[in-house]
């Protein structure tokens, strides 16, 4: 099999024809005649790699998507790739339609043209290879089949159910639009026969608000956020959607605050239902929602192109919010806002590094910073990431500078109420806190799903506030013992001994029925966060913390042979019954991928480093593995199981933090 071959391609639809050649400007070029072409999916054409634009430093990955394109009457096949599988789709559907010559306007358009030229990639298959091409299972359009639309359609159905992120052609429009009885019972059709709807005709428009209230609801509530994105800009859809999220508890609607909020942009006008109603349970529930809308909406207020619409909500929330909320707000808001108290001191600590000021200089200096500020607290507050919880004065001989790259700051409350836990957080200034935020509210609807389904996976996320576009606060969970602390304890090869988790449990819990609990709680909330790190492709999983940024790594998730180890390792009962809590919960999740997905695309225009597009997304719907069976998604999720147990950079990885990482 040859190469890939740059080719540029010259859909016409005029003479049923497509054309290609090496270039654009290239005088040679040779003719594909259309009328009854087949054209097929190739998937076991598609391959991975790598490319340097300039260095290693600037790679990129790269995917290739096959299919085959089979003329009438002739043995030849063509293989093709593009580099994204929106592309794929769009060229195969813009020549099936001029295959079977389709009376619709605009059959053949892609991207606007009739006349279509693209970049893409082509090489040649020999004739003793055609037979192969054309038994391929999937499905292809002819010109002669009685039922070429209906087999349109079951394609239709099948990749809107199969990637959350396609975006339809005008074809696929149409045909889904002339058959939307036909999904009144599918709620994920919904807003894919809105997006097909001509708003600008009376008629249309009528009879898709009319349909929209006979729809069958979302299995989650929050389903609804989908009609809240950009796409929708029609005031009664945008209200409906408000209406049944309005259904959601408390609880459940303090999950899908930062999502919300963001779709505040998307309104029409500054009071809009959607602002409105989240006014009204701000104030209705403040410790739950009141004081993460004002974070999140004073965050938003920071940027220049939103300014005026989140600053007069901002401004309208506080007016109406209670004299003793609007205080605790302002003092909130002078200490770890973007331009409070804490954030000063963060900069004074970085002037000083950068003069390269010795440890204790620093500590010193940072501490009476602290003091002086311990000197203007009230003897009571609340802290943003838990208004339920009320603290009182900085200890400040506790408190201290961290040895992370932005030097963010260890700081200890006493606890207000007598007798109980100091109150411990990190504030940080210099990092965007938000995508920390999304990650982990992400892992808390993981765990609302999986509960929905009866599995209790443990799950413990620490809470996480933005304060500022690069500042914010986060929870410490105190008595904890990270994975580092454990490994130390066995000396700088601890990363390296098999035994080191499992001997650590044991030696803190020495009957055998609080040893059997730890076990148990490990395999639930290790399963819980192998399948969601992996979902969610979460970077920065060091020994320390396993939960900062979105990113890729060598492996999909971090499952160790010290893990494994307290299971019983791979042959034991008990290592079994892990692999089927993991399978388990990552089919839960796969059947809610369009929800997760409509989570992360509201948050776009956030502008989060490592979020501004939808192409940033396509990690979380290929690693669901859509197109395949429950069974088939297990086997795939218990090989990467095993391929974690064998990879020895994550233990090398750990060694080396072991090594490096030290606070001041």
């Amino acid at each position: 099999m040859s190469k890939w071959r740059d080719r540029w391609f010259s859909l016409n639809q005029a003479t049923a024809s497509l054309t290609y050649a090496d270039s654009p400007a290239s005088s040679s070029s040779k003719t594909i005649p259309l009328l009854g072409a087949t054209v097929l999916i190739a998937d076991q054409l598609n391959e991975a790699y790598t490319t340097y634009a300039v260095n290693k430093n600037t790679r990129r990955q790269q995917q290739t998507w096959g299919f085959k394109l089979k003329p009438a009457n002739k043995a030849r096949v063509y293989l093709m790739s593009a580099q994204t599988k929106q592309e794929r789709e769009e060229w195969m559907a813009a020549i099936r339609a001029v295959a079977f010559e389709s009376n619709v306007d605009g059959t053949a358009e892609l991207d606007g043209g009739v006349s279509s030229s693209r970049h893409s990639l082509l090489f040649t298959m020999s004739p003793d290879t055609a037979a192969d091409a054309a038994t391929t299972t999937m499905s292809a359009v002819r010109p002669n089949d009685n039922d070429s639309s209906s087999t349109l359609l079951e394609e239709i159905k099948l990749l809107m159910q199969q990637d959350p992120l396609v975006k339809l052609n005008k074809l696929q429009k149409h045909v889904l639009w002339t058959h939307r009885h036909l999904f009144l019972d599918q709620f994920e059709a919904l807003p894919r026969i809105l997006s097909c709807v001509n708003w600008v005709d009376p008629v249309e428009s009528k009879e898709a608000l009319h349909l929209m209230y006979q729809w069958e609801p979302s299995k989650h509530p929050a389903g609804y956020l989908v009609l809240l994105d950009a796409e929708f800009a029609n005031d009664q859809v945008r209200k409906f959607a408000v209406d049944q999220l309005n259904d959601m508890a408390d609880t459940t609607y303090s999950y899908f605050l930062p999502q919300l909020v963001q779709a505040i942009k998307y309104e029409n006008h500054h009071a809009s239902a959607l602002a409105l109603q989240l006014i009204e349970r701000g104030l209705r529930n403040p410790n739950q929602i009141g004081f993460d809308l004002f974070w999140a909406m004073k965050v938003e207020s920071e940027n220049d192109q939103y300014r005026e619409r989140y600053g007069t909500l901002l401004n309208t929330f506080l007016d109406v919010s209670s004299a003793n909320m609007r205080d605790i707000l302002h003092l909130q808001a002078s200490l770890f806002s973007s331009s409070g108290k804490l954030e000063a001191i963060c900069q004074h600590v970085k002037q000083l590094k950068g003069n390269r000021k010795v440890l204790d200089e620093i500590k010193v200096d940072m501490r009476k910073k602290l003091d002086q500020l311990n000197a203007t607290l009230p003897t009571s507050f609340q802290l943003p990431i838990d208004p339920r919880v009320e603290v009182g004065k900085l200890i400040v001989s506790k408190c201290k500078v961290m040895s992370s790259a932005k030097l963010p700051l260890w700081l200890v409350f006493e606890n207000a109420e007598v007798g109980g836990d100091p109150v411990v957080v990190i504030f940080k200034s210099g990092d965007d806190v938000r995508q920390d935020s999304l990650t982990l509210q992400l892992i808390r609807v993981m765990d609302e799903l999986w509960r929905a389904e009866g599995m209790e996976m443990a799950m413990e996320p620490y809470k996480c506030v933005a304060t500022g576009p690069m500042t914010g606060i986060l929870q410490v969970v105190l008595n904890a013992v990270t994975t580092a602390d454990i490994h130390k304890r066995v000396g700088n090869w601890g990363a390296f001994d098999d035994t080191s988790f499992s001997n650590w449990i044991q030696a803190n819990n020495q009957d055998k029925k609080s040893l059997k609990n730890a076990v148990d709680l490990f395999h639930r909330s290790c399963a819980g966060y192998c399948v969601a790190t992996c979902v969610l492709g979460i970077g920065d999983r060091h020994n320390d913390n396993i939960m900062f940024g979105i990113k890729r790594e060598k492996t999909p998730f971090v499952f160790t042979p010290e893990m494994a180890h307290v299971l019983g390792g791979r042959d034991a009962p008990s290592f079994a019954a892990f692999v089927d809590t993991c399978t388990r919960a990552f089919n839960i999740l796969r059947k809610h991928v369009h929800l997760m997905v409509t989570l992360f695309l509201l948050m776009i225009p956030a502008d989060m480093p490592e979020l501004r597009s939808r192409d940033d997304i396509s990690h979380l719907v290929e690693v669901c593995l859509t197109t395949m069976s429950n069974e088939d998604a297990a086997k795939a999720f218990e090989a990467a199981i095993d391929f974690c147990l064998g990879n020895r950079f994550k233990r090398l990885d750990n060694y080396l933090h072991i090594l490096a990482h030290k606070y001041l």
